[in-house]
């Protein structure tokens, strides 16, 4: 409420409006406490999301450096795995190729992107039950024991001109988001089997002249038993024919002789009859060295 008051003097007069403004008093210094807490708390807020703020702006810094370090990670991951000698093929369950180094295409003669979603048998053909159709899904589950671990030698199929070689595959299983995946590690073993088997001709020429030897020897060493007894027959047939033509031979002596040409005929059967025995149960093998002695003793 507003009180008029009016003042006359002589030549003027004034009009005066009083008004309480106690509530606006009250008002205006509530308001200036509200103020002050508002700013307070705008501070407060100020200072909380500048401090958040700087929190995440730390985070965002170790973020971009956890990538980079990721990256630098991948980068190196990458070098290895294209500059690895042996091929190595990343593969799901379900037997799809997921990734594939630069080996594998030096092996094959496939580009990595050709392989990528491709099935495994495109490599290695499903003909061989070590690695065929549901292969990864059904069979490690079962028997991943034997498989993960174990270095398997298999055939693959190249691109150029659709011929085998062969390779040596060892495996290797993870998990990841919930899917199995598995690494093959590829070796082209054609150089190591190319040389086993010019070794092997090798040893086979060897052992052959090793034989022609060894039958040389043996020939020599029965010529040599057999002729003992020969030349002890003909030496004792030769005594017991002037023991005949003496006027009474003696009959005791020509008894003894004629035993002795026995006992020498029986020595050189026998050493046929090891010599006929030998060449029955034993061909030209690396076991004719130790079975000379046998034929040739007594």
């Amino acid at each position: 409420m507003a009180a008029l008051i009016i003042l006359t003097t002589a030549d003027m007069r004034f009009f005066l409006t009083l008004q309480d403004i106690s509530q606006q008093k009250l008002a205006e210094k509530a308001i200036f406490l509200l103020n002050n807490e508002l700013e307070k708390k705008v501070y407060a807020q100020t200072s909380e999301l500048i401090q958040k703020n700087k929190n995440s702006e730390k985070k965002i810094a170790e973020i971009k450096k956890s990538k980079q370090l990721i990256n630098n990670r991948e980068t190196k991951l990458k070098s290895v795995f294209n500059a690895a000698v042996e091929g190595i093929l990343i593969i799901k369950d379900d037997g799809n190729i997921e990734s594939a180094n630069k080996a594998v295409s030096n092996i094959f003669g496939y580009p990595a992107d050709e392989l990528i979603g491709r099935n495994i048998n495109k490599l290695i053909p499903s003909r061989q039950h070590v690695l065929q159709n549901n292969f990864f899904h059904v069979y490690l589950e079962k028997h991943q024991k034997e498989i993960i671990g174990k270095v398997w030698e298999l055939e693959a199929q190249k691109k150029k001109n659709g011929s085998f070689i062969p390779i040596d595959v060892s495996v290797a299983g993870y998990t990841l988001n919930h899917t199995q995946y598995f690494t093959c590690i590829i070796r082209d073993i054609s150089d190591r089997k190319a040389k086993e088997l010019l070794d092997k001709q090798h040893l086979d020429e060897l052992a052959h002249v090793t034989r022609l030897g060894l039958m040389g020897e043996m020939a020599s060493g029965i010529a040599h038993e057999v002729n003992q007894p020969l030349t002890a027959i003909a030496t004792y047939c030769h005594v017991c024919l002037r023991l005949i033509k003496q006027g009474s031979p003696d009959l005791v002596s020509l008894s003894e002789t004629l035993e002795k040409t026995e006992q020498q005929a029986l020595r050189a059967g026998k050493i046929i009859a090891r010599m006929r025995e030998f060449v029955v149960s034993n061909t030209a093998t690396d076991h004719t060295l130790t079975l000379i002695p046998l034929l040739i003793m007594h």
